[in-house]
């Protein structure tokens, strides 16, 4: 072999090689993108497993929410019922009150006047007795009374009536401890 012939052949070998080194690099940037690629896709899995784990808890939540406003309507329902037994048991109150109003008038019109004083006194020391709320009451129904069956009543019984709702000291209740039939033991009881 000549030197040319060796020139040429190196040549072609140096052809080859660079052929190849431009075929390997071809194929390391194909396989650098394709790896890139590959990276993306990975963040992008990554993600969207973060997404539908995030979904997962909003829907567990939602439910949760869904439950808690499921029982709130169904106490407003529950509610709304009572409120309306309520409303129609008040109303059949008022009627019976109203009812019973006009039967107190009516006879409060037939009755004396004596008789009429001597029962509002006798209401008005019983309800002293009574708590604040229910003195409150009757002080409203004995001044609609009077209204109503349009009466006259003496001084006295309208300032026993006008401080009826008055706040009152709280009575005091005293146990007495002790044998009560101590006293009645003695076997004998003497007369005067």
């Amino acid at each position: 072999m000549n030197y040319d012939e060796k020139q040429n052949r190196w040549a072609e070998m140096a052809e080859l090689v660079n052929d190849a080194r431009r075929e390997v690099e071809r194929e390391y940037e194909r396989m650098v993108e394709k790896t890139e690629r590959m990276g993306r896709l990975l963040k992008i899995m990554e993600h969207a497993d973060e997404l539908l784990e995030e979904n997962e808890l909003q829907k567990s939540e939602l439910e949760q929410q869904q439950g808690e406003i499921d029982s709130l309507h169904q106490q407003l329902e529950d509610k709304d019922k009572r409120q309306k037994e309520t409303d129609a048991l008040l109303k059949e109150k008022d009627t019976q009150l109203n009812e019973l109003g006009k039967f107190s008038v009516g006879v409060a019109k037939k009755s004396s006047q004596e008789g009429l004083e001597k029962a509002f006194r006798t209401y008005i020391n019983t309800s002293k007795r009574k708590t604040q709320a229910k003195r409150e009451v009757a002080h409203a129904q004995l001044l609609d009374f009077i209204a109503t069956a349009k009466l006259e009543m003496p001084e006295d019984i309208m300032e026993l009536l006008n401080h009826l709702d008055d706040e009152q000291p709280e009575t005091k209740v005293v146990n007495v401890a002790g044998n009560y039939n101590d006293i009645h033991d003695n076997g004998s009881v003497n007369r005067g």
